[in-house]
């Protein structure tokens, strides 16, 4: 897989690619050269109702991911149409959450951008992202914005995309 890296100012688009039913999707092989790593997400969709967004990195390329209780802080400000502007978050987590509440109901999916930054370097590694969806209480649009941190001073050398309970049903994926 190519990805944006030190030596390069160009971006090299992953071709995309599509899942159904998988429990969790997982993007190993990170570089420890690249600055940035992005992963486009469209039409995600669970199969289960009223479930988490999450994200998990990896220092192993992904033989594990880090899911121990505080290892994970982030913050989402949870913009829904009709006005209400909300925040989520946790000092504390076992993933990062990107958006809550996602729907399985037809048309209740999302659809984002999570974005790594430096994730080689031996620190605390940021994470970013914008996500739109529709939620699973009366599909009202909502658009999350939000960030955070694996709190452990180590390398990233792998994404793993899930929910918190369930499969992805749906997701179509590119890396850049």
């Amino acid at each position: 897989k190519a990805y944006a890296d030190a030596a390069s100012a160009v971006k090299t688009l992953v071709a995309p690619a599509s899942v159904n039913n998988v429990a969790t999707i997982d993007i190993p092989n990170i570089p420890a050269s690249a600055r940035a790593v992005e992963v486009e997400l469209a039409f995600v969709a669970p199969a289960t109702d009223n479930v988490d967004l999450l994200l998990r990195t990896s220092t192993d390329n992904g033989s594990t991911f880090d899911t121990s209780a505080g290892h994970y802080q982030y913050a989402n400000v949870v913009n829904t149409v009709g006005g209400s502007i909300a925040a989520n978050n946790s000092a504390s987590s076992t993933a990062l959450m990107v958006a809550a509440g996602m729907g399985s109901a037809s048309n209740e999916n999302g659809s984002g951008r999570v974005r790594l930054h430096f994730p080689g370097d031996a620190q605390y590694c940021c994470v970013e992202w914008e996500f739109t969806y529709r939620n699973q209480s009366s599909g009202t649009l909502i658009k999350v914005i939000g960030g955070g941190f694996r709190l452990a001073v180590a390398d990233v050398d792998a994404l793993r995309i899930l929910f918190s309970t369930g499969n992805i049903n749906t997701c179509r994926y590119s890396v850049v």
